[in-house]
């Protein structure tokens, strides 16, 4: 009887074998390459070596609300909130004040219209810069 070595499709394939997949990332477009270096595989199946958080603008993050009560510990703490979502995404200065505007309840929206009406009453500029809102806020 004559035993023949026979070796698998998958065996002599040595560009894809299973020591070089990383079943942890299945589904995320992460492969190990055949210099077992980890790269990002983009949807034509070209790697790019880009930072592994990726493009974190292209995470969900929303702006809490904020209802404007007199508790400075409160909005601090929002604004902190705020302040972590806004590092996360490369949003004009400008949409960054419509963003927060969108989230205003109760006492907080009363008070931005109040702010709005009196500097075009005064002929002053609008609120342009998330960093002139915030000081608007705090006083």
């Amino acid at each position: 009887m004559v035993v023949h070595n026979v070796k698998s499709d998958f065996e002599e394939n040595t560009d894809a074998s299973e020591d070089d997949y990383d079943f942890a990332s299945a589904g995320q477009g992460i492969r190990f390459g055949p210099n077992r270096a980890r790269r990002n595989v983009n949807f034509h199946g070209m790697g790019t070596y880009e930072d592994m958080d990726g493009d974190l603008d292209t995470i969900k993050l929303k702006i809490p609300n904020f209802q404007g009560k007199n508790n400075p510990k409160a909005y601090l703490e929002w604004e902190k909130k705020v302040d972590w979502i806004f590092d996360c995404h490369s949003y004009s200065e400008q949409k960054k004040v419509k963003l927060v505007i969108i989230e205003f309840m109760e006492y907080a929206l009363i008070w931005w219209d109040q702010i709005v009406i009196s500097r075009r009453r005064n002929g002053e500029r609008l609120v342009q810069t998330w960093g002139e809102m915030k000081v608007l806020m705090r006083r």
